[in-house]
């Protein structure tokens, strides 16, 4: 179970918080809201993993890059499924509609 703090709130334009176990390290995610057209926006979603945190970026990049991000890039196609879902049908999102997430299902 994670818990979230959030650092800022923005109605409209987004929010950053900290994420992750309790007690634990936490990961930094911003989220950005941008009006495109009328009616219309883009939803921007930045994760800085804590995860490899402590290593030196060299090492970190290949299991960043062949692990950590395809399974970010796997749960926000879900998040972002999941606002589309309730936009289109008014309706809560049911236990992994999109799939199981082997991090957060």
């Amino acid at each position: 179970t994670y818990v979230r703090e959030f650092q800022t709130w923005n109605p409209g334009k987004g929010y950053t918080l900290l994420i992750g176990e309790e007690g634990g390290q936490q990961s930094y995610v911003v989220w950005t809201v941008e009006a495109t057209s009328v009616g219309g926006s883009r939803l921007t979603i930045n994760v800085h993993p804590y995860l490899l945190a402590n290593l030196p970026s060299v090492v970190a990049f290949l299991p960043y890059r062949f692990w950590i991000r395809p399974k970010l890039q796997s749960y926000l196609k879900s998040v972002v499924g999941g606002f589309a879902h309730v936009t289109s049908t008014g309706k809560a999102v049911p236990r992994n509609h999109f799939g199981r997430h082997s991090w957060f299902s």
